[in-house]
């Protein structure tokens, strides 16, 4: 292989993995977005329930309809803001990917040259 055709594989070669560098460090601010959020609404769901069970329930006494309606309530939500967090996800991974994919078949245009 001619020494310029080997500069432009590595060229090349140092594009594709900067650019699947960029794309692991996107999936990895988005990964801890939707972790935090999740630990978030676990938490508070968590106290939510705990407020819940103190206000309804009595000891030694049955648990009320009511206490299992708030409950539900706040495990709607709880699945409604993950759900949301879930799907901010997979638009910064489709993000990032497309941008990966871009930056690949630019510098393979370029190196095809």
């Amino acid at each position: 292989m001619p020494r310029g055709e080997q500069t432009s594989e590595d060229e090349y070669n140092r594009v594709v993995q900067a650019a699947r560098d960029e794309f692991e460090r996107a999936l990895q601010v988005a990964r801890e977005k939707f972790q935090n959020v999740q630990q978030a609404a676990e938490k508070n769901y968590t106290n939510a329930r705990e407020e819940i069970r103190i206000k309804y329930v009595k000891p030694g006494e049955p648990i009320p309809a009511a206490y299992e309606k708030a409950a539900l309530a706040v495990q709607d939500e709880l699945y409604k803001v993950v759900q949301a967090a879930q799907q901010e996800y997979d638009k910064a991974y489709q993000a990032a990917w497309d941008k990966y994919i871009k930056a690949v078949q630019a510098a393979r245009d370029e190196f095809d040259k």
